[in-house]
């Protein structure tokens, strides 16, 4: 369940850094902003486990 909480946080953060990134970058079309929020979004899957696996060492 934390895992999840984790995902959550991490990777609305991290799709929403990638969609701005993508728009700064002239990527305004919809497949650029899908393309960007999709990755941001697979990001945070990894950076999930890791941090819930170090807040259950607590």
């Amino acid at each position: 369940m934390l895992k999840f909480v984790v995902y959550l946080m991490a990777g609305g953060a991290l799709a929403g850094m990638a969609v701005i990134a993508a728009l700064v970058l002239g990527f305004d079309d919809s497949t650029g902003v899908i393309t960007a929020a999709a990755i941001g979004a697979v990001a945070g899957l990894p950076v999930a486990w890791v941090v819930a696996g170090k807040l259950s060492d607590i």
